[in-house]
């Protein structure tokens, strides 16, 4: 017997297209033409921006020089700021994170927004790898070390839960392996990237 061949209803392949190029743009980050700072340029008056350090689904991130306190930061500027999703995503993300205090956590420093309705996130300056660049470079971990680092993710991993949010992102691209010769091991780790992480009620359900 055949599988009878079930019809689309009308209406449905549009519908469908239009989820896709939705899919689409938020993982690209932008459906139009981008309109970034460019290295060089003063952030909010106060964090130079220094060279592009990388692009996600959302944001772009520089290397800056945080000119009032003369030290260096992770700048993130939200790409496609026309988009209501990334925005509200980007404010998300940047109420979210400001809320840890850990240091298996990255540290946001400053928020804001650019002229033209680009949101911006002001991080502590990471210089490392990720954990994602270490597995391939290095393949299998030797044991210890695989469970100094899961502690330490662990950790981090309590402090967002005591906040109240649920990161919902963990992943090896999202935790960062940063040299500290001040601990065992000599490395720490950071959690990154609270984009579509939701915030939990008292209840137990989530939130954005």
């Amino acid at each position: 017997m055949h599988a009878r061949r079930r019809e689309p209803q009308p209406g449905a392949a549009p519908a469908l297209r239009e989820v896709a190029r939705e899919v689409t743009a938020e993982r690209d980050g932008a459906a139009e033409p981008e309109s970034l700072p460019e290295p060089g340029a003063l952030v909010h008056g106060r964090y130079r921006l220094v060279s592009l350090l990388g692009r996600g689904g959302m944001g772009v991130v520089y290397r800056a020089r945080d000119l009032a306190l003369d030290r260096d930061v992770a700048v993130k500027v939200l790409r496609a700021p026309e988009r209501a999703s990334l925005r509200a995503r980007f404010r998300r993300e940047t109420q979210l994170a400001s809320r840890v205090h850990h240091p298996h956590a990255v540290y946001v420093v400053d928020a804001g927004e650019l002229p033209d309705g680009s949101g911006f996130l002001v991080m502590e300056l990471l210089k490392g790898r990720t954990l994602r660049a270490a597995l391939t470079e290095c393949g299998r971990m030797e044991p210890r070390r695989a469970c100094r680092i899961g502690a330490m993710i662990a950790s981090g991993m309590q402090s967002i839960h005591d906040a109240g949010i649920v990161h919902r992102d963990l992943k090896p691209a999202n935790i960062f392996i940063v040299p500290d010769p001040e601990i065992s091991g000599g490395e720490r780790i950071k959690l990154l990237d609270f984009g579509i992480a939701k915030l939990r009620e008292a209840d137990g359900q989530t939130s954005t």
